[in-house]
């Protein structure tokens, strides 16, 4: 799972409806990323590894 080194301050980078519910694409500024269904977290990254920019950067 991701770091919690710091407490995220995760951004909606893009959303969508589906048969699951909304389907939530949010980053943080660390370079964390996670994806929502509704309010349960369903898949999260670590922290930027290098090869990924981070959220704004």
């Amino acid at each position: 799972m991701y770091s919690e080194a710091h407490e995220h301050r995760w951004q909606n980078r893009s959303a969508h409806i589906t048969s699951e519910g909304w389907i939530r694409y949010a980053g943080c500024h660390c370079g964390a990323h996670r994806v929502v269904v509704d309010d349960a977290v369903i898949a999260a990254a670590p922290e930027n590894r290098g090869d990924i920019p981070a959220y704004g950067k």
